[in-house]
């Protein structure tokens, strides 16, 4: 008897262990896409960089944010982060939106790509 009781203590020592270590989720590729059309614009309205290619990269981030979500969801969700992003230092803005603009995608195909549900 002693032996479970000691078994179950262990066992609620070890979940307990995995409960104090929040489980940390990948950011949605829509997400992403989100967010990185928001630094882009916040660029272009503080006009920094050149505009035709923060145009071009916010457009293919745009063309990946609506592989899962409609275009109104993308407008709604982009208004926001304009909200939320552009409270940020002007020099975080910079950071996230070079990063944005480096990891921007590339060579997507002319026809919108299939929905997701």
């Amino acid at each position: 008897m002693r032996a479970c009781w000691i078994a179950a203590i262990i066992g609620l020592a070890a979940l307990a262990g995995c409960a104090s270590k929040p489980k940390v989720e990948a950011e949605k590729p829509s997400d992403t896409a989100v967010k990185c059309m928001a630094y882009l614009g916040l660029e272009k309205q503080a006009g920094r960089g050149d505009a035709a290619k923060l145009d071009h990269a916010s457009a293919n981030w745009k063309t990946i944010a609506l592989v899962t979500m409609s275009g109104n969801q993308v407008d709604q969700y982009y208004a926001n982060s304009i909200a939320v992003y552009g409270s940020q230092p002007a020099e975080q803005q910079q950071a996230e939106a070079a990063r944005c603009l480096k990891r921007a995608p590339k060579n997507l195909p002319s026809k919108p790509l299939p929905k997701i549900k």
